[in-house]
């Protein structure tokens, strides 16, 4: 059933709504006026008439050096600093005529007249398509990619494309966590922080995917997720080392049950020296006394969906929630 996998694949995600941020749109308050046409096309007219004579005069300058005399002698420091200044002209020019390409592009396009709003929900049916789910916990990790992918493939079509989605907080609401070492093209390190700030006061899904690296995530790296542990509505660790699952777990809740969470997924994604069920250590929060059970057995009071896979707890005095409902 798709609607089985927790919430950091963006099942039933919100649409961006009015409230949203909204970057400047080609609206009658921003479209260029009539006097700043009629000043532009006329600086088209003169800069032909300008080239025109300049080619003309060029012309003569080369036909008319027929000797160099005293009166003369400098001219090629004249011409250097002429062809100098060509050369600054062409990169001007060259700006100037993309600059004029975009804006008859956006003018020809039917999309350029598409209200923002239309168009942020066009994107976020893009970004995080309802109908292209995986469902196996595997899978989470490349959905992530594949949001970011279309996400950054959006961006780079065009400065009005771009603005729309960084200005949109529901773009960024994943933080994602991944160990440098882990696959290609996953959000890297710096996605966490631009994550982060881009989501504004957005609810927020966190989603961490490590390698079997002992060292990362280190608990400078977790810290940056402390400020906005309140915002989590889902909690996503997935790791090819179970034991950095626990860490990074325990790790999280020493700071507290976050209020907000309603969904956790858990994942241990290499299983090829097979379960150990009968060892204590096995299992997460493996005696009575650990200093966060208090944590966890508030968190998972509070959770509608629950996935875990190749984690190991033991349920004795955990209570779940009347909102529980999924349970993989």
């Amino acid at each position: 059933n798709r609607s089985t996998l927790v919430h950091v694949v963006k099942l039933g995600f919100p649409l961006p709504n009015s409230s949203h941020s909204a970057m400047p749109s080609l609206s009658r308050s921003s479209e260029p006026t009539s006097s700043i046409i009629q000043a532009w096309e006329g600086a088209v007219t003169s800069l032909a008439g300008a080239v025109a004579n300049y080619l003309t005069l060029s012309n003569l300058l080369e036909t008319s050096l027929l000797s160099v005399d005293n009166n003369t002698s400098n001219l090629v420091a004249r011409t250097d600093w002429s062809l100098q200044t060509l050369q600054n002209l062409n990169q001007q020019l060259t700006q100037a005529q993309m600059a004029v390409a975009k804006a008859r592009n956006r003018l020809a396009s039917p999309l350029s007249r598409l209200p923002e709003e239309v168009l942020s929900n066009i994107f976020m049916c893009a970004v995080y398509d309802r109908e292209d789910n995986f469902n196996y916990f595997p899978g989470v990790q490349e959905r992530v990619q594949a949001i970011y992918q279309q996400l950054h493939n959006l961006m780079g079509v065009c400065t009005v494309w771009r603005n729309i989605c960084v200005t949109r907080q529901a773009f960024w609401s994943i933080v994602p966590m991944v160990d440098p070492n882990f696959g290609y093209g996953l959000p890297r390190l710096q996605s966490t922080e631009l994550s982060l700030q881009r989501a504004g006061n957005q609810g927020l899904d966190l989603a961490i995917f490590l390698q079997d690296h002992p060292d990362y995530p280190s608990e400078e790296r977790l810290a940056t997720l402390i400020d906005h542990f309140s915002r989590f509505r889902t909690i996503n660790i997935h790791s090819r080392l179970r034991y950095l699952v626990f860490q990074v777990l325990i790790m999280l809740l020493q700071h507290g049950a976050p209020e907000m969470v309603s969904q956790l997924s858990l994942c241990y994604l290499d299983d090829r020296h097979g379960i150990s069920y009968g060892y204590s250590e096995d299992y997460c929060f493996n005696h009575e006394q650990h200093p966060v059970l208090r944590q966890f057995s508030r968190l998972m009071s509070s959770l509608s969906a629950l996935q875990i896979s190749n984690i190991l707890f033991d349920w004795r005095g955990i209570a779940f929630s009347s909102r529980l409902v999924i349970l993989n």
